[in-house]
């Protein structure tokens, strides 16, 4: 047990269980390929299906993980804490223009998601169509896909992930 460690935590340790599988006239012993769910992908859009023991060895490596940097969490946050105070919060994109309209993107400070916004050409009547940080309330992952608006202007388009599947 090194010496910096307060307590030391035991691994977790995926069973071994032997599947044979030939590739191209090649038997192979895979031990682990109990850990790869069958219906991942439906997994991918619902986390909630994942095969129970799946996901507790998930769950013990995630604790085991947390228990190994603990200790490092202080700096973790004052690195963050760095990493964010050089960006700059209130940041925007180069408004796009289209018909009417000028569209673009932007952040406000405080905020960790964009804002999709329209002025009109002539530079007044800002209007949020789409406030990421409003959309995220409440959910532990959010991202913005992409977005798009009609070619009348009336609809914006948009495609967000609430699971972190990267399935938008």
């Amino acid at each position: 047990v090194p010496a910096h460690r307060h307590a030391y935590v035991k691994p977790p340790r995926a069973a071994r269980r032997p599947t044979v599988a030939t590739w191209h006239g090649v038997e192979l012993v895979v031990d682990y390929a109990w850990l790869k769910a069958q219906n991942w992908q439906d997994v991918m859009r619902e986390p909630a299906v994942l095969d129970a023991e799946i996901r507790a060895y998930l769950d013990a490596e995630n604790a085991y993980c947390e228990a190994q940097l603990a200790e490092t969490r202080p700096l973790q946050d004052e690195l963050f804490a760095e990493m964010r105070g050089r960006l700059k919060e209130d940041d925007s994109s180069v408004p796009a223009p289209d018909g009417a309209f000028a569209y673009s993107t932007k952040f406000v400070a405080g905020g960790q998601y964009p804002l999709v916004c329209r002025r009109t050409r002539s530079g007044e009547d800002e209007q949020v169509l789409l406030d990421g940080n409003v959309e995220a309330e409440g959910k532990a992952y959010w991202d913005l896909g992409g977005f798009h608006h009609s070619p009348d202007h009336r609809l914006l388009a948009y495609a967000s992930d609430d699971k972190g599947s990267e399935l938008y």
